[in-house]
């Protein structure tokens, strides 16, 4: 085996094709020397990915430790604004173990934190104000999906997934010379990696893809080129064009089916079919993409549509859910002691903490109904009536379910409403650990 960028056989180490920090799917192979890996991710991996931790929050992906990832947005409390804010969840603005700090309108520096926390700093002068509707602002900004380290981490990430599902084990120059010449020599074009704004790969993608998950696939475009299509999250997809078409001529398509490689935020991955949609089957197949440098508002509001996906959805799969479960229950026992309140019990109003409670509760209420034969997915798309595993709360579905839930805690029926949520999806949960052990 040789690097896949140079030919150099010794040094080699392990890349991480698609970085941990935008999958849950570890995708790895040891076919980069130490020095182009390392300048891969200095030159543009470490940028790029610290460009979408606002993203990768809302996805719910954490650091490598587990901890949320911090991002920095803005805060309105009433009448005062608060700027460069870095947190990580609602727990750290509500209920901070830290200050948190920003600055005013002004440019000074403002800190947050809790009254006895506060009147230990000498000759500091404070108020005391409510946060409980404090509101978080962050700009959707183009450029964290378009700058040079984006562009050339997109490059990077398309070839190296290339080459390993074509089991390539050594750097072909005659064919490869352009993509590595564009990443290692940071090189300022415009025609290798592209965003796709072309339908026939945004409506099947949606069909047949979750929010969260990467997607790949590779295809000969009419102009005689071979292109990787690399959609991120499901959100934003890019084109990258790998080397010169193997083919001696061009191909009408009758039906352009494509596999398609599918790597999901809860770290599973599959193979599965895609099929890009066409007015005219008998025409040759070419996505259209934007001139980023052009880029224009009204086409990057259709993006920041898609990307508010990310914090209204979230998926439903056994793996996923499992830890956030284990940690309504860790916390409903020690809301049921005291230890704590009803705010740290919901999470602060985290949407995914109560989209994921309003599950376990839809669950039980269909206990009767669940078919334990079939996958929990299959059940799930049954009961909730969904093409795929993904289940989205908007802001005001979320707002009344919280009032129920408030209604059921002065009622004092709230625990045992959340235990039995909590109860059916292990028994759920043990089944289909039971049924894998069957399978092997």
């Amino acid at each position: 085996m040789k690097c896949i960028y140079c030919n150099v056989e010794n040094d080699l180490t392990s890349s991480d094709i698609i970085s941990y920090a935008l999958t849950g799917a570890k995708l790895t192979k040891s076919f980069v020397c130490k020095q182009h890996n390392q300048y891969t991710n200095d030159t543009y991996e470490k940028k790029f990915i610290a460009g979408l931790d606002f993203y990768r929050n809302m996805l719910g992906l954490t650091t490598r430790d587990g901890k949320p990832i911090q991002y920095t947005a803005d805060l309105t409390i009433g009448d005062l604004e608060i700027h460069d804010v870095k947190i990580s969840d609602r727990q750290a603005l509500y209920s901070p173990k830290d200050v948190v700090v920003g600055r005013d309108e002004q440019g000074k520096k403002v800190i947050l934190a809790p009254q006895q926390r506060l009147e230990k700093f000498k000759n500091a002068n404070y108020e005391i104000i409510d946060i409980s509707d404090a509101m978080i602002h962050k700009t959707m900004s183009s450029d964290s999906f378009t700058n040079n380290e984006a562009l050339h981490s997109i490059g990077k990430i398309a070839y190296e997934w290339y080459c390993y599902i074509h089991c390539i084990e050594e750097y072909i120059e005659n064919k490869y010379e352009e993509i590595v010449s564009y990443i290692l020599n940071n090189e300022n074009r415009e025609d290798i990696v592209t965003i796709v704004n072309d339908g026939r790969h945004y409506t099947p993608i949606d069909y047949c893809s979750e929010i969260g998950t990467n997607s790949f696939y590779e295809y000969d475009d009419s102009d005689g080129y071979r292109y990787v299509v690399f959609d991120l999250w499901n959100t934003i997809a890019y084109k990258v064009r790998i080397c010169k078409s193997d083919l001696a001529a061009k191909i009408k398509y009758s039906k352009p089916v494509i596999a398609l490689y599918q790597y999901r935020i809860d770290g599973s991955s599959r193979e599965t079919i895609f099929a890009i949609c066409q007015g005219d089957f008998n025409t040759e197949l070419h996505l259209s993409t934007l001139n980023i440098k052009k880029l224009t508002l009204e086409e990057w509001s259709v993006f920041v549509k898609r990307l508010e996906k990310l914090g209204s959805t979230f998926i439903l799969t056994l793996r996923s859910m499992f830890p956030k479960v284990r940690n309504i229950e860790a916390n409903l026992s020690k809301f049921e002691n005291g230890q704590i309140e009803l705010a740290h019990l919901l999470d602060f109003e985290d949407s995914t903490t109560i989209g994921i409670i309003q599950v376990l509760n839809i669950l039980y209420e269909n206990r009767t109904s669940y078919n334990f034969s079939e996958s929990f997915s299959k059940n799930i798309q049954n009961i909730f009536a969904l093409n795929d595993t993904t289940l989205a709360m908007n802001q005001e579905q979320k707002r009344n379910f919280l009032l129920e839930l408030k209604q059921l805690n002065q009622e004092g029926i709230l625990i045992d409403y959340m235990k039995n949520g909590i109860s059916i999806f292990y028994q759920i949960y043990q089944n289909e650990q039971e049924k894998n052990e069957d399978l092997l």
